[in-house]
């Protein structure tokens, strides 16, 4: 009868163990963010017509007066499509993937897209984090001289994925400033499908990252290569924050009856191998309301 043998080493194991024993002070000094939490795409592809093409202010203005009942059920929306809501306005799935298909409008679509209460959340957990360098041990040493050196607070960055959205750099390094001066923390940004992610990723930024704020689990999910670190609990101790919103085709695989089940799954897979955690409507809401459904202790996000 041959011996067992384990995959990894003792060295890999007591690496895992330690990221994923990360105590109660732990925070992520890098955070992976998805533009889609922050600002909402599809009505900035709607604005962007109106507003650069048409150049109709009375157009616009319509617009908006027709949009606003329909919001609420707009952003609580529990599958990425926008037919049910701006087909009757002339916004089909179908216009604004050709919309999205001109990077010329890119920069323009990012202007005009209306911002989410993502921002409330990102600064909760900012100011969460922002004394989390005492508790944690989290500083680096920094020499003066050959025997005195003081301690630093380690960097917090914010690396922001941009996709599907081609941003001119101009842009960027103006948002990145304001951004950065507003949080406190290091601003950087990609263009990437996260279903593309690779080993260049990983070895780059991906595992050095702490906390994922993903705007869709499932492009993500369909990276053979983030399957495979999944598979190898390379993010054991991580944090996922996720929207809870699927692609439109799910809905025509899966019964209305099965859908919560398999809400249940996909939540108890992520949380074998990382700290998982569903984003609540109310802090992706486009409006200023509040829900009228109060959440529970445990629906808050931390």
């Amino acid at each position: 009868m041959s011996e067992d043998k384990t995959e990894y080493d003792e060295e890999q194991l007591q690496r895992m163990n330690e990221k994923a024993m990360k105590n109660e002070f732990f925070v992520p000094d890098q955070s992976y963010i998805e533009l889609g939490l922050m600002k909402d795409i599809p009505l900035g592809c709607v604005f962007m017509e109106h507003v650069t093409i048409k150049q109709s202010k009375p157009a616009f203005e319509d617009l908006q007066t027709k949009l606003e009942p329909r919001l609420k059920d707009y952003q609580t929306r529990v599958f990425d499509t926008v037919d049910p809501y701006l087909s009757d306005l002339g916004y089909t799935d179908k216009d604004i993937e050709e919309i999205l298909s001109k990077p010329v409008f890119h920069d323009h679509i990012f202007l005009l897209a209306p911002m989410t209460k993502f921002f409330n959340l990102l600064i909760r957990h900012t100011i969460r984090n922002s004394n989390h360098s005492k508790p944690a041990n989290k500083f680096t040493k920094k020499r003066l001289d050959k025997k005195q050196y003081v301690l630093e607070p380690v960097q917090v960055t914010y690396r922001i994925n941009t996709y599907p959205l081609q941003i001119s750099p101009t842009i960027l390094a103006k948002v990145a400033i304001e951004l950065g001066e507003s949080f406190g923390v290091n601003i950087s940004f990609m263009c990437k499908d996260p279903s593309r992610f690779d080993r260049t990723d990983w070895d780059t930024w991906m595992e050095k990252t702490d906390c994922f704020y993903l705007d869709s689990l499932g492009r993500l999910a369909r990276s053979p290569f983030f399957i495979e670190k999944q598979g190898l609990f390379q993010f054991m101790g991580c944090y996922f924050f996720v929207r809870k919103r699927f692609e439109k085709h799910i809905k025509e695989e899966i019964k209305d009856a099965d859908f919560e089940n398999e809400i249940q799954l996909a939540s108890s897979r992520m949380s074998l191998f990382c700290e998982f955690e569903w984003l609540q409507n109310n802090d992706l809401r486009l409006t200023e309301e509040a829900e009228d459904v109060p959440m529970t202790e445990d629906q808050v996000s931390p």
